[in-house]
């Protein structure tokens, strides 16, 4: 289940966790921002218990909170989900490699 704050303060979290990504950044530093990411959407995780294995529905998230998920997501890392290819984003590492496949654009 996504946390209360999650749904009213998604753009803030770009702020409060500088979640900013570019090409440059490594493969690392982005599955540990995705993970601080989802952390703070996720009500009654551990940050440690969080990997790039883990299914939205490990962590308590069902379809709407899912997509929920994915909208701030998008807010937050400047991204923007395909509809036929979210389908397939069952976990944590899936998001990564979306990121990665398709990088913000450059401002």
């Amino acid at each position: 289940m996504l946390s209360d704050s999650a749904e009213t303060t998604p753009v803030s979290s770009l702020q409060q966790f500088n979640m900013g990504i570019n090409q440059d950044m490594d493969t690392a530093d982005l599955e540990e921002k995705v993970i601080a990411f989802i952390a703070s959407k996720v009500e009654n995780v551990d940050v440690a218990t969080i990997t790039v294995a883990s299914k939205f529905e490990e962590l308590g998230l069902d379809s709407l909170d899912t997509v929920q998920l994915l909208f701030d997501a998008e807010d937050t890392f400047g991204i923007s989900f395909d509809g036929e290819e979210v389908k397939s984003l069952r976990n944590v590492g899936d998001i990564i490699d979306y990121i990665n496949k398709h990088p913000p654009a450059a401002s």
